[in-house]
């Protein structure tokens, strides 16, 4: 907070509410204002329990039956609640899209990230474990999509930026590489020490590289031993 004392910070209440109707019009107030440079942050609720609340049934790709599958996760019900789950992260990308259709058409450069900051445990191994923020992460809660997009005027006066973007989608990309690709998209550069992180608009992914993920203060886990704990667990036993 005090490092942007100046910025207009928006609280909203109403989590039951769609990320849509809360914060596409606060992106367009924001988009109308007279600064010369903008850094624009959108947190949205996404795919967050309870799922139901997070899309709209009528639009949603998967139809469920109980209004309620995911407040008690159980094997009975558990198709259903990975359908609702299904249906709020559909309605999330949906979300992206309509907050790129507000950008696609301003004249100045514009570059967006998108990332959420987990996933969800959704009873996926023989371990049964339900949502995330877990003292012991999983594979299941921590891999999460990122997506970049930059608008023609971005990417016309960043060519050579965009191709090295582009030439890694699939890399073995990590949480902390989306800060120092966001500031060089708006032209700041910065030297914090970490040797792990990766600018993807101006470095390659090392090919081999090993992923971590932090369980507790200085203390980390390997993505491959997430991997390899999963494998072991085995599959969740069915319902009786």
């Amino acid at each position: 907070m005090e490092a942007w004392s100046d910025a207009d910070i928006q609280d909203f209440p109403g989590e039951h509410a769609s990320d849509a109707s809360l914060l596409l019009p606060r992106l367009s107030k924001a988009l109308a204002g007279q600064a010369p440079l903008k850094a624009i942050v959108l947190h949205a609720y996404n795919a967050h329990a309870p799922y139901r609340v997070r899309y709209d049934p009528a639009h949603a790709p998967y139809t469920v039956a109980s209004a309620h599958a995911d407040e008690v996760l159980s094997r009975e019900n558990l198709q259903e609640a990975r359908l609702e789950y299904a249906n709020a992260v559909d309605a999330s990308v949906g979300f992206v899209n309509a907050v790129i259709g507000q950008l696609d058409g301003r004249i100045e450069p514009v570059f967006l990230e998108f990332s959420p900051d987990h996933g969800e445990n959704l009873l996926d191994d023989s371990r049964a474990v339900w949502g995330h923020e877990l003292r012991h992460p999983t594979r299941w809660d921590i891999h999460v999509p990122a997506v970049f997009w930059a608008n023609a005027a971005w990417r016309s006066t960043h060519a050579a930026q965009w191709a090295n973007l582009q030439s890694q989608i699939g890399a073995p990309l990590m949480h902390i590489d989306l800060v120092p690709t966001l500031l060089d998209a708006a032209g700041v550069r910065y030297e914090d020490g970490r040797a792990q992180r990766v600018d993807l608009l101006a470095q390659k992914v090392p090919p081999h590289r090993r992923r971590l993920t932090q369980r507790a203060l200085g203390a980390t886990i390997t993505w491959d031993t997430l991997v390899d704990e999963a494998r072991a667990a085995g599959p969740l036993a069915p319902a009786r």
